[in-house]
């Protein structure tokens, strides 16, 4: 709700002057629910050269299992939002928060916002995840020109999905801000869309970029494909 006051001032034929004061109030009632994809998407249809690979220090691996986490440092500064991030926390269902600190309950996958979970936090495949069957990997490493990557290869879905996929993809971190998800192999859409959310968020419990999000009771947006990127910009973060 606005409210706010101006005036009209006015010559008339005659060379007098009129003052006419206005008081305005302005109501704005939003929608039950909103979607404002600000993300920007592209999709190659050739080989994926949106991927990234390591530099000369190679990859860490990270083995976990169930909904584990582990901290990890990252090979710069982050400024986002005026918050200054060093370190994260890797999650095994495909996501990482900001700081490493942060306390956050893995399952089951939820839309954003909500207030239980951290201020940052990089929502790149968000799901009921196993990475502990010794199939697939996930590992951090830098690229040469400098990006932090974390990358989910070939990670199958746990035994309690609808049904049986495995998912590819990265979150790529730049210093500037810049945050890239790489989708190098999701389930086909005609497969029935898995419960999943994806996207980023910056302020805690306030605002969002939200992609997509299913759930049990809940189906917004699309699901990205094969070989698809999303870009989103420090100045989408809100």
């Amino acid at each position: 709700s606005h409210t706010g006051s101006f005036r009209i001032t006015g010559t008339r034929a005659d060379g007098s002057r009129v003052i006419l004061p206005l008081d305005v109030q302005v109501n704005i009632t939003p929608p039950a629910a909103a979607r404002l994809p600000l993300y920007l998407p592209i999709v190659s249809t050739g080989a994926f050269s949106a991927w990234e690979y390591p530099g000369p220090a190679g990859r860490t691996v990270h083995r976990l299992s169930g909904s584990a986490s582990v901290g990890i440092t990252l090979p710069f500064t982050l400024t986002l939002k005026g918050q200054t991030l060093t370190t994260g926390r890797l999650f095994a269902d495909g996501f990482v928060t900001l700081p490493a600190t942060t306390g956050v309950s893995s399952l089951p996958n939820q839309c954003l916002p909500n207030l239980v979970r951290p201020a940052v936090g990089l929502y790149g495949w968000w799901a009921d995840l196993d990475p502990g069957t010794g199939q697939g990997t996930i590992s951090t490493f830098q690229t040469t020109t400098g990006r932090f990557v974390v990358e989910y290869a070939d990670i199958p879905a746990a035994p309690a999905a609808n049904s049986p996929y495995r998912v590819s993809f990265q979150i790529v971190l730049q210093a500037n801000g810049r945050v890239e998800l790489n989708y190098g192999r999701v389930p086909p859409v005609g497969d029935g869309p898995p419960p999943v959310t994806i996207g980023v968020r910056a302020a805690d419990g306030r605002f969002y970029n939200q992609v997509a999000c299913i759930t049990s009771t809940t189906e917004l947006g699309a699901l990205p494909r094969t070989h698809e990127r999303l870009i989103f910009n420090p100045e989408d973060f809100y």
